[in-house]
Order: C-alpha cells, then structure tokens, then sequence
C-alpha cells in the first residue's frame, strides 16, 4: 500500500474532475479561436467556464485569464512589472515568483521566525517607496510549511498608503483550506495551479482585477484578450472548474477533518521529544501540513528510508527539479543551512485515515531512531 503524504506537491484529480475532461475533450474538441460552428462551441463553454471561475475568485469574468500553470502565470504577473516602480516580494516566495523577481530587480521583505511576514518591516518598506511601489507578491500559504500570511492586514495598509500599488497573491495552496472571494477582495491579482486541487496538470490561471497593467508574457494569435497567446484548452479548463467548485464546497468540513489528522500526527511525532522540531509552530497554518525537522537527520536519508516503506513525503518543494538543496524558506526563517536541510514536509487532504496517519508517523520516529539514536 501506498502511503501519499505529498499533497502540497500534487494530488491526483478527481473521479467528477476526469469524467469532465473526457466528455469535453470528446464533444467541444474545437479550437475556440476558428469561426466556424465546432469552434464558436468550443468558444461558448470556454467563456462560460471563464464566468465560473469568476464567480469563485470575486471577480468578473473579464478579469481571469487561463495559462499552462502556476509557473506561467507567476512569470507572467511578475514581469508585468518589469520598469514599472518598485516591486516588494516576501523571502519566503515560490521560486516561480522569486526567482522572476530577483530578475525585474525587486525588493525583499523579511519573515519572522515563525514564517510569518514581518508586518512591521513590510510596513516600513510600503511606506519608503511610497508612490514608488509598482507591487507586493506575497503568497497565502505557504508550499513548505502551510503557514497562512496575513493578506488582509498587509493589503489593507498597502491600499491606505499607496491605492496605486497593486497586491498579488500567490493563492496556488489555499483551494482546499479558505474560500477564495474572501481570501481575494483586497487582491489585485493572483494565481492558481490546477493540480493542486485536484484538477489537472498543466493548466493555471491568473486574476487581474482591471487588467490594464498585466503584460503578455507570450505573443502570438492574441487569446485571453492578448494577455496569453495561445490555443486554449477547453477540456481542462472545464475540468479544474469542476474541481475548484468542489474543493470550494467542501473547505470547512475537509479542514476539520485534515485538523484532526493533524494532531494525531503531531502528538505521535512528539514523542520523538528534542529529536524533532517542529517549523512555524507558533503562526497560524492551514491543517494539511505537519513541517518538522529532526536534527542530525539529512532530509535525502529519511525520505529514501520513507520511500522504501511506500511513503511519499516531500522536504519541501517538489518543483525544484529534484533538488534537495537547504530549503530557502527555512533560512528565511533563521534556521541554519545544517538544520535547514533536515526538514521534512507532510502534507495531506484531510481523506486520509487514521491507520494512515499512524503509520507514516511510526515510520518517521523509527527511521529517525535509528539514523540519529
């Protein structure tokens, strides 16, 4: 049996999500940019899927914008702010958004120790650049350890100093755990993947709210209102719709559940006692993610061991190529290179059982026991 504790990384697409796909890609196979009738259907149910999405996000339908992913749609609201002011982005970003970032010359702020912003120093920086400041990338949950930001209290002193300036939210973790029009309403723009809520790989989109500033990052025949060159894909379009709709439906009752793992999963681990600490304990986290390290332990070592045990875990972003480098997030928090790269990241959906979750957590304290006695 396969034990998957890496739902941050992906999860696999629902049973309502894949039969959408299949009867879509069969009867709206057309390509929505061609004039002819096969291709104005296809057209229809894509706009149609677009007011959906709309309605989900709190914002009009004129206002999403589909790409290939997170990744795209990252690259893409980042570099909208090439040469335009002065742009803030958090240390503890995605690399989708970070690395981008670094590349228009951006600005960072820092986090606490508890993964939190440092609202005080992201306060200072807003209030600095003034009418500088182009805009502020900070993600709602973060990918490594499930620590939620406060997105309402920086927005709301974002818009108070500068209205211009605009909030990007990278909201690619947060579908399963909050509902999105609320996480969104002082948001400018932001970003899903997908996958990540069980809908399919390879297809993201972007919020921009009057969508005036946001720049293609793709040229070519000029879809999504020339904001995304490209041949849309209905198919998937209509499949993460029907996704998104019911991870939206059921965030309160997956969160209680995902809450009660939680803690049988912590309690279990703690009996490590010195040998485990657990990361951005003291800040508020979403309930599917248990981040920890155990010192002594390299992160490659326990998750081969894991793995060998069919469990899948993760010690921090699967999208770094494979790369086990020192997670960044962690440095960002104070941890040191060594401790840093001994973290490992358990995430789950909150489906899971409890026989589950005690074995994966008796798999970590054994392997650990007997790496670091």
């Amino acid at each position: 049996m396969t034990y998957y504790f890496d739902a941050c990384s992906t999860v696999p697409m629902r049973k309502e999500a894949v039969e959408a796909y299949v009867d879509t890609a069969g009867r709206f196979f057309g390509n929505p940019s061609s004039s002819h009738g096969v291709g104005a259907q296809a057209k229809s149910l894509l706009e149609e899927t677009r007011e959906g999405f709309a309605e989900l996000l709190g914002c009009g339908p004129r206002e999403i914008f589909f790409t290939s992913g997170g990744t795209e749609s990252a690259n893409t609201l980042v570099e909208s702010f090439r040469n335009v002011g002065t742009t803030l982005v958090s240390t503890i970003e995605h690399h989708a958004i970070l690395d981008p970032a670094f590349r228009i010359g951006a600005q960072q702020m820092p986090v606490q120790g508890d993964g939190v912003i440092d609202f005080n120093a992201a306060k200072l920086a807003i209030k600095e650049l003034s009418t500088s400041l182009s805009a502020l990338f900070l993600m709602a949950v973060n990918n490594e350890t499930g620590v939620l930001q406060p997105i309402d209290h920086v927005g709301t002193y974002l818009k108070r100093v500068n209205p211009d300036a605009k909030l990007i939210v990278d909201a690619v973790q947060a579908p399963h755990w909050m509902r999105l029009d609320n996480l969104l309403r002082h948001a400018d723009g932001a970003l899903l993947a997908a996958h990540k809520f069980a809908g399919p790989k390879g297809f993201g989109l972007m919020m921009a709210r009057n969508p005036s500033w946001l720049r293609p990052l793709l040229y070519g025949g000029g879809q999504e209102s020339e904001r995304r060159s490209g041949t849309q894909d209905v198919a998937s379009a209509v499949a993460a719709l029907v996704a998104l709709r019911l991870a939206q439906d059921e965030v309160e009752n997956r969160s209680a559940r995902a809450a009660h793992l939680r803690e049988a999963m912590r309690n279990r681990l703690a009996e490590l006692g010195d040998r485990v600490t657990f990361t951005g304990d003291s800040a508020d986290t979403v309930p599917g993610v248990v981040s920890l390290i155990i010192p002594g332990v390299r992160s490659e070592e326990i998750l081969f061991l894991l793995d060998a045990e069919e469990v899948c875990a993760s010690a921090g972003s699967a999208c770094a190529s494979g790369a086990l480098d020192p997670s960044h997030v962690l440095l960002a928090m104070g941890y040191s290179r060594e401790l840093a790269g001994s973290s490992l990241r358990l995430s789950f959906t909150g489906d899971e059982s409890e026989d589950e979750v005690r074995f994966v957590a008796d798999a970590v304290k054994a392997i650990a026991g007997r790496l670091c006695p």
